[in-house]
């Protein structure tokens, strides 16, 4: 019975180290990128796109009319910071009339690693720390009959 009870309770503990897999985004497949890719006998419209893939992720602010869908897929263990095992990303272009011209996949060897500059810009004026903040207030109550 106690080795039943010590097996019971390894398992539990093991049980937290699975690992969480969380998929965020438009997941597509590779029949539905076929059914929006442009060929010479049939147009696709943006009203195609909208019934195969859905709603954009986001659509292109300058340049040629694109629309963007993104997915993710990450993976963590118990309480560590997420990994990002797999990032893709769908381009749909469009023509002024609206008729998809190309559809390309990128994915995360084909992505430039954006660098974020990690410097503050000082702020002028009287910064309190954490303590100040926390024992500001005593002493500032408003006194009996006060009007404020």
């Amino acid at each position: 019975m106690r080795q039943f009870s010590l097996f019971l309770i390894i398992c539990l503990f093991l049980q937290g180290c699975q690992s969480m897999v969380a998929r965020r985004g438009r997941q597509w497949d590779e029949d539905q990128v076929a059914q929006v890719m442009p060929a010479a006998d049939k147009t696709i419209t943006q009203d195609d796109v909208l019934q195969v893939l859905g709603s954009p992720s986001f659509e292109s602010s300058f340049g040629p009319k694109s629309w963007f869908y993104v997915r993710r897929e990450t993976s963590r263990r118990a309480f560590l910071k997420p990994k990002t095992r797999e990032l893709g990303i769908l381009e749909v272009a469009f023509s002024d009339k609206g008729e998809v011209t190309g559809v390309s996949e990128r994915d995360m060897e084909t992505l430039k690693p954006v660098s974020y500059f990690s410097k503050v810009t000082p702020s002028r004026g009287y910064s309190e720390t954490f303590f100040e903040q926390i024992f500001g207030n005593f002493g500032r109550l408003n006194k009996k009959g006060s009007k404020n």
